[in-house]
């Protein structure tokens, strides 16, 4: 059952409570438990993992033609930062598809119904304590589709999403 101030996501009330790490023998480890993603304030639920790539770089080496190190490279310079992308699943909620828990109105014919980006925050929590804000910014989906169906399935319909953003910088604890 939730605790004072705690109120599930759905019907039935279900919440867990966060470990206290004010307590002695408490994990110095960082726990995933807390981890909370939202669009124009809404947190998008149902999120079943979602997964960053953001450090990724292009690397460049460089060459010189003369006899002594013919096609060796003789420098490397790091480059861009690439990538820039995130993958995530997320089971569908009636009335409350993918696409509306962004900020459409609708659910889309195809990725050409997308026609503006939109923003979202990674907020991490140390137990009941925010810990970090990561904000998102020109978010595109890149491609999504439905995880197929099964007979012999769990009937949970899933959307697999592939996301390219513009921007990502932490606004809480760098």
């Amino acid at each position: 059952m939730p605790g004072p101030g705690q109120q599930g996501s759905n019907t039935f009330n279900v919440t867990a409570p966060p470990l206290d790490f004010t307590q002695v023998g408490a994990p110095t480890s960082q726990t995933f438990h807390g981890i909370q993603i939202t669009v124009n304030g809404n947190t998008v639920g149902r999120i079943q993992n979602w997964s960053v790539n953001v450090f990724q770089r292009t690397i460049t080496h460089v060459r010189e033609l003369n006899k002594n190190t013919f096609g060796r490279p003789v420098d490397i310079v790091p480059s861009i930062n690439d990538g820039y992308t995130i993958t995530a699943n997320r089971v569908e909620v009636w009335g409350e598809e993918l696409e509306k828990a962004v900020g459409y109105a609708q659910a889309y014919d195809d990725l050409i119904s997308q026609t503006y980006p939109f923003a979202a925050k990674e907020m991490w929590f140390k137990g009941t304590s925010l810990y970090r804000v990561v904000d998102y910014k020109g978010m595109w989906f890149n491609n999504t589709d439905y995880e197929s169906w099964d007979v012999t399935g769990d009937a949970i319909i899933k959307r697999a999403v592939g996301i390219t953003f513009c921007s990502r910088s932490i606004s809480l604890g760098k």
